[in-house]
């Protein structure tokens, strides 16, 4: 996929002409059912729709698909993750551009095993570490936000460089069954922490076990953007579950949280002057001078789900820590989460 991509953007670069903008201009944002089309996107066509940009909502192919619309087709607007786009931007830098929103996903991990789980925030993703190299991870379709983070991740986490088995599922859905079914060890996916949402639910059903992603690491990284430079990754605590009919505290997990990022071409690949950059340049400014609330959700489900989420820089220390140390573990300790697995 990347290779295809390259060889797109290398057109780019030597100036092939790219079509007049028109009507037919797609914004490109996730499956119908999801947040991407039904709430993201139309609040970002508000904002296009504001300076006479004509653009008609359309379903994508998540964040590796929109990215390789944009490349043919530089025009095209799409949302996306900022951890994905980090991803892809390395391997073709300034073909297509990016602006920040407020809107976050978080990155999640789910297992049976109680083990890998830990008994303290922090010791899940250390653990999984740890043991990487044995483990089985399944992951939604390989285009998927899920599967580029993951792929992000092991660009700078060298122990999740060599995990045993990598399995791609057509859904996330299907990665946590077969996680349920023990046909692997974790099921890692992105998703906007909303405790309505199936996989939510589905986890809850299938009594999985939440992990919480984050390391030092993944704290480092910053991504260009057309805000400047943006730090990639914030540890958040979010709810993951709701309480039992409004009695007592709802379920949390501290994770690793990524902006969603609205992408076009990027202008700077075209001639100064020209009408392809011009025009590029007017969608940039557009979407970096509204302000990043205006690309929020419209619905009190969302307003519902931010509420419940909140910053944990102060657990940050502890939760660093703990990753640290349960990441460096060896002989029985290890054997313990191995023999966990195989029960």
């Amino acid at each position: 996929m990347l290779r295809n991509i390259v060889w797109a953007a290398a057109g780019l670069a030597l100036g092939a002409a790219i079509p007049a903008a028109s009507a037919d201009d797609l914004l490109l944002t996730g499956d119908k059912t999801g947040a991407y089309y039904n709430d993201i996107g139309p609040q970002v066509k508000k904002v296009l729709d504001g300076k006479l940009f004509r653009y008609s909502l359309a379903p994508g192919a998540g964040t590796g698909g929109n990215f390789e619309a944009v490349v043919a087709k530089p025009y095209t607007v799409g949302l996306g993750q900022a951890d994905a786009y980090a991803l892809l931007d390395q391997a073709t830098p300034g073909t297509v551009a990016s602006v920040t929103t407020r809107v976050r996903e978080c990155a999640f991990a789910v297992t049976k095993n109680k083990a890998l789980v830990g008994a303290r925030s922090g010791e899940g993703w250390g653990n999984i570490m740890a043991v990487a190299n044995r483990l089985r991870v399944a992951l939604p379709n390989a285009k998927s936000g899920s599967a580029l983070t993951w792929k992000y991740i092991q660009t700078f986490n060298k122990s999740l460089g060599q995990v045993g088995e990598v399995i791609n599922f057509d859904t996330a859905a299907a990665a946590l069954q077969a996680t349920a079914n023990g046909d692997t060890d974790i099921a890692f996916f992105v998703q906007m922490p909303d405790t309505d949402n199936a996989l939510f639910r589905m986890a809850q059903d299938l009594q999985l076990k939440w992990i919480g992603v984050g390391g030092r690491d993944m704290l480092l990284q910053t991504v260009r953007t057309a805000r400047g430079a943006q730090q990639v990754y914030f540890l958040d605590t979010v709810p993951v579950a709701k309480t039992w009919f409004g009695f007592g505290a709802p379920v949390t997990v501290t994770t690793a949280c990524t902006r969603v990022v609205v992408m076009t071409g990027d202008p700077e690949h075209f001639e100064r002057g020209s009408n392809e950059q011009k025009h590029l340049s007017d969608i940039i400014a557009t979407l970096a001078g509204a302000p990043e609330v205006a690309f929020e959700p419209d619905r009190s489900g969302y307003r519902s789900a931010v509420a419940g989420t909140k910053s944990a820089a102060e657990e940050q220390p502890g939760f660093l820590s703990r990753v640290d140390q349960a990441s460096q573990q060896s002989g029985e300790a290890l054997d313990n989460i191995v023999e966990e697995k195989q029960q």
